[in-house]
């Protein structure tokens, strides 16, 4: 190892070979003269010479980069991913360290990541002895974090991060023998697979970074407005406006779904790459989607209206009462007879039948997760005559915005702890 080469790493199947290519090419583009950049890449010995070819044609773009296979086989008998779109290549990183022993440090990527920036800052970070560091799991500890404590057999979920972008601590996890841990733990076949190996078997020895490094925008618009009590207005504004990392977690990625969040930064990255490397041509496409674009008057003047009284319609209202627009003035849901009032506010039988002068006169927010539920819902809606009708997460990355823009001395405004 030399001063100036950085250890990264990568884990990928065939599956996965083209986003985890933008991804190193992302990297590489916005990568530091000064330093070389020593890409390793976890595959199974299965991986086809071509797909590796693919990897190599990336790295061969640039001069500051030196790419390294990692190729496992017999390891992972008995272990399974829960995870539909997660492989169970993914558990290979748990034994990184052991493979990995010129580098004390390495910087661990997911493949569905998008690096904006630099990354070199982050192996300026002294992690101590912690194993790992990264940023916190806002899912984890603002829905059923006691559930999760049970689930993981851990006293609390406060330090418990996504492990798809770390600072992996090479060397303390070497001198601990740390493999034999992660392995019988992986064994458990955890619902998160190896990110719960990793928080379970690294409790009281994670360092917190700062949201940027691992900006999740999904994560942003489910999670209420408890999100402020993990990181600070003026750190979400930060990761927003300037992400350094932005990490693609959800099943549905911008490569499958065109109105993805946060899609531009990686088709802009992989049109370059069908530009400069012809093989990478036809493999995705971009379907032009309008973008909804939501008028927060209409939303705080019309009389609103929420259909859905679940999880979504509950995490909405709490949103909107923390952004200070007027409460729903009722919450249309299918099951009324079993669910009557939310926070006060009472929940009917939808009412398309009304006539078109009140249904006219309302917004409607959509608050149903499944697609296709809520698509009827948009068609019937439309077809009974209201004007004003949102989707649940459309209506959220609105209000974000509006929240991030007009931020000024909002609660929060101060660093974090590890902040640097």
């Amino acid at each position: 190892m030399k001063s100036n080469e950085i250890c990264i790493a990568y884990a990928t199947d065939s599956n996965y070979v083209v986003p985890t290519c933008v991804s190193i090419y992302s990297l590489l583009k916005n990568s530091s003269s000064d330093y070389t950049y020593v890409i390793n890449v976890i595959v199974p010995k299965e991986l086809s010479s071509n797909n590796r070819n693919l990897i190599k044609k990336v790295c061969d773009l640039y001069s500051n980069s030196q790419l390294n296979f990692i190729t496992f086989s017999d390891e992972l008998t008995g272990i399974e991913s829960k995870i539909e779109h997660i492989s169970t290549v993914a558990y290979y990183r748990l034994l990184l360290h052991k493979y990995i022993t010129d580098f004390d440090i390495c910087i661990w990527l997911d493949s569905d990541t998008v690096i904006c920036s630099d990354v070199s800052e982050l192996v300026s970070y002294d992690i101590k002895e912690n194993y790992i560091a990264g940023v916190k799991a806002s899912s984890y500890q603002l829905i059923n974090p006691d559930k999760h404590c049970k689930r993981l057999g851990i006293p609390s979920v406060k330090s418990y991060i996504n492990s798809g972008v770390l600072i992996m601590n090479l060397k303390k996890l070497r001198e601990d023998s740390m493999e034999n841990i992660f392995w019988q733990l992986a064994k458990n076949n955890y619902d998160t697979i190896d990110q719960d190996v990793f928080n379970v078997a690294c409790f009281g020895k994670i360092f917190h970074l700062h949201f940027k490094y691992n900006f999740q925008p999904s994560r942003l618009y489910e999670a209420n407005e408890n999100i402020f009590n993990m990181f600070p207005l003026s750190e979400i504004k930060q990761a927003y406006e300037n992400p350094i990392v932005v990490h693609f977690l959800d099943k549905v990625k911008p490569w499958q779904d065109s109105n993805n969040d946060f899609k531009e930064c990686w088709f802009s990255n992989y049109i370059k790459l069908t530009e400069i490397i012809s093989e990478f041509k036809g493999f995705y496409s971009i379907e032009k989607k309008t973008k909804q674009e939501i008028d927060i008057n209409i939303i705080n003047s019309k009389n609103l209206v929420l259909y859905g009284a679940g999880y979504r319609g509950n995490d909405i209202l709490a949103f909107l009462r923390y952004m200070n627009i007027n409460n729903p003035n009722e919450i249309w849901d299918r099951s009324f007879e079993k669910i009557t009032n939310v926070e006060g506010i009472n929940v009917v039988a939808p009412k398309f039948d009304r006539d078109s002068k009140f249904l006219n006169d309302i917004t409607l927010i959509i608050c149903i997760d499944d697609v296709q539920v809520s698509k009827s819902i948009y068609q019937q809606s439309k077809a009974a005559g209201i004007l004003n009708i949102y989707f649940a997460i459309d209506m959220k990355k609105s209000l974000w915005g509006k929240l991030l823009s007009d931020y000024k001395t909002k609660k929060g405004n101060t660093t974090s702890n590890n902040e640097k």
